[in-house]
Order: C-alpha cells, then sequence, then structure tokens
C-alpha cells in the first residue's frame, strides 16, 4: 500500500457543558429529524459506567463554527487509546461548506445532559485532528476514506479502550454496532443521542472495489457513523461503521483499509493553532500549512467542469439571439428601402 497523505490540524479549547440541543438530526443540532427505522436496542445505564461494556465509546458535540457556540453536530466515537478517538471523516470535516471542525467535546459515561454532573460521566476537550486527505480533495468521493481521528487534551482515567484488529477480505459471523445514535431520539432523556444504542446480527461481508466493508443483513442506520463494528466473539473492533442502509458500509482497519497505528503515529507531531496542514502519513515531519482555499483547489473540476459546460451553452444561445437579431435587423432595413 503506498503512503498516503493526510490532513491534520489543532482544535480549540471546549467548555465541559454540553449545548442545548434544539430539534435535531444526525448532522446538527438545529435541523429538524426524522425518525430512526433501523433496529437498534437501548442499552443500560450501567453499560457506560466504569467496567461496563461500553465505557470505552464517546459521545461527541462537533462544532463548526469559531464564533457560533450554537451549531453543534452530535456523533459518536470510540477510544482506541485513553487519549485518542476513532470516528467518521465526515463528523470532523464538512465539505458543503468545506470547514474542518473547531471545537470537540468528548464524554465518556454520557447519557444524557444531565449525566454530566455525575462521578462515573469524563470530559476532554478535542486537541488535534487528523483524517486521510482524500477524503477532503474528493469531497467525500473515496468513500474508503470517511475515517478520523482525534487526540484529546489529556486522557480518559479508568478506561479500557476498544480493542481493534485487522479486517479480512472476506468474512462471516455475529458482529455488533453501537453508539450515540444521532438519528435515535431517547423517551428518557428526550435527546437525540442521548443514551448508547446497539444492534449486533450474524452477518457475512466483503470488500468493495473501493476498500470498504459491505456487510448485511444488519442496518445499523446512519446516525451511528462513526461506531465501531465490533467481532462479537471476542469484542474486537475490525472496522469504523461509516454508511448506514442496504448494505452498511464500514471502513476496515488494517493494510486492506487504514492502520490505526500509524494514524497513531501521524498525531504525536507538533502543530500550531488554526492551520491546516498535509503531510505523508508515514513521516509526520514533512508537514506543511495548508489553507482551505489550497483544499479546495485541489477538488476535482468536475463541477467546474459542469459549470464551463453550462457557461458555454448559455454563450452560444446568446451569440444566437445576438446573430438572429442582427439578420433581423438587416432584413428590416433592406425592407424599408
Amino acid at each position: 500500500m503506498s503512503d498516503p497523505r493526510v490532513i491534520a490540524w489543532e482544535l480549540q479549547d471546549a467548555s465541559y457543558n454540553p449545548p442545548i440541543q434544539k430539534n435535531t438530526d444526525s448532522s446538527s443540532l438545529v435541523s429538524t429529524a426524522a425518525p430512526s427505522t433501523s433496529q437498534l436496542d437501548e442499552t443500560r445505564e450501567l453499560d457506560v459506567q466504569p467496567g461496563g461494556q461500553y465505557r470505552a465509546h464517546t459521545k461527541l458535540y462537533i462544532n463548526f463554527s469559531r464564533t457560533d457556540d450554537t451549531a453543534w453536530r452530535i456523533a459518536t466515537g470510540f477510544l482506541i487509546t485513553p487519549s485518542i478517538i476513532a470516528t467518521a471523516a465526515h463528523n470532523v470535516f464538512a465539505l458543503s461548506p468545506l470547514a474542518p471542525a473547531a471545537q470537540i467535546k468528548a464524554y465518556i459515561g454520557y447519557r444524557g445532559s444531565a449525566s454530566v454532573a455525575e462521578r462515573y460521566t469524563q470530559f476532554r476537550s478535542g486537541k488535534k485532528t487528523v483524517i486521510p486527505e482524500g477524503w477532503v480533495t474528493s469531497r467525500g468521493a473515496i468513500r474508503r476514506d470517511n475515517v478520523a481521528f482525534i487526540q484529546l487534551d489529556r486522557p480518559f482515567e479508568g478506561v479500557t479502550c476498544v480493542r481493534y484488529a485487522y479486517a479480512p477480505g472476506t468474512g462471516a459471523g455475529e458482529v455488533e454496532v453501537a453508539g450515540y445514535a444521532a438519528d435515535r431520539e431517547d423517551p428518557g432523556t428526550r435527546e437525540f443521542g442521548g443514551v448508547v444504542w446497539s444492534v449486533n446480527s450474524n452477518i457475512s461481508y466483503n470488500l468493495t472495489r473501493e476498500g470498504l466493508m459491505s456487510y448485511t443483513p444488519i442496518d445499523s442506520g446512519g446516525g451511528l457513523v462513526g461506531a465501531p463494528v465490533l467481532r462479537t466473539s471476542d469484542n474486537y473492533a475490525i472496522a469504523v461503521h461509516a454508511f448506514g442502509g442496504a448494505p452498511n458500509l464500514a471502513v476496515p482497519i488494517g493494510p486492506k483499509g487504514h492502520d490505526f497505528d500509524a494514524y497513531i503515529k501521524a498525531l504525536e507531531g507538533p502543530l500550531k493553532p488554526d492551520q491546516l496542514f498535509a503531510f505523508p502519513l508515514s513521516t509526520p515531519e514533512k508537514s506543511r500549512s495548508v489553507d482551505v482555499a489550497d483544499v479546495a483547489r485541489a477538488f476535482p473540476k468536475t463541477s467546474q467542469s459542469v459549470w464551463t459546460t453550462q457557461g458555454s451553452t448559455m454563450i452560444a444561445w446568446w451569440a444566437g439571439y445576438v446573430a438572429a437579431g442582427v439578420m433581423l435587423a438587416r432584413w428590416l432595413g433592406r425592407a424599408k428601402r
């Protein structure tokens, strides 16, 4: 596998308190949600407390604005070290308009906003984020790059992280997907993504041509994007849930997808705040600063070509009208003679 390039940036400090939710969906706290139709089960409160099955599953609040403290996205991630969270790239880098996350709030033990006052709930602020460059430069077209890693300001304490293993090319068995489903409202907390929901089933899976894990018949929906796909035989994560639907699609861990260990290393290098940095994954020390405009210029020219074609068509129409007008004027001039 060639040495992929990544984009990394530092985040602003975030405050402890969760934002106030309004009508919400999986993309924003300020838009209206459609109810989830996926077959999810609500987990118990004990499951997110110390020693619980989902203790390492993180509730994320993500803000893309450096000036508006009300625009927060809700999402799921999972701890792969006490200070590093794995999630989906589209949770941390908006593509329309282009915007890297400015602040990230991360909680373990979260079960509704009131739970932040409980001693078993811990909070950390995101410090740094790294994603595959291809996710941004392809404007999300390279779907196997829908993975991201968040470094926290300090490690969570007393937590057993999610262990992970390389995903094989094909396989079958029971898997579980669990997280803070952003498209599911909890009746108790009255929050979207307020508690951990899970779904598990015996599945068969294979890697698609574009390098994604396709698995059926489970339906984990779109709200769990960023959650781990767990092999229930040993509770190891083998992929990151990236796209809900039929079939579900996940980014595999390992050589057939993305090497988590390499991303952990990439987060170790120093960065400056308020700048994006691009570099080869294996050599973080070779980073160079970029800005959003640089990234935008790297996008495929498809939309520009469409615009140019449409513009050419319009010019041709106008030219035709002008030519017809000239001919009509000449004809009228001759007629008057």
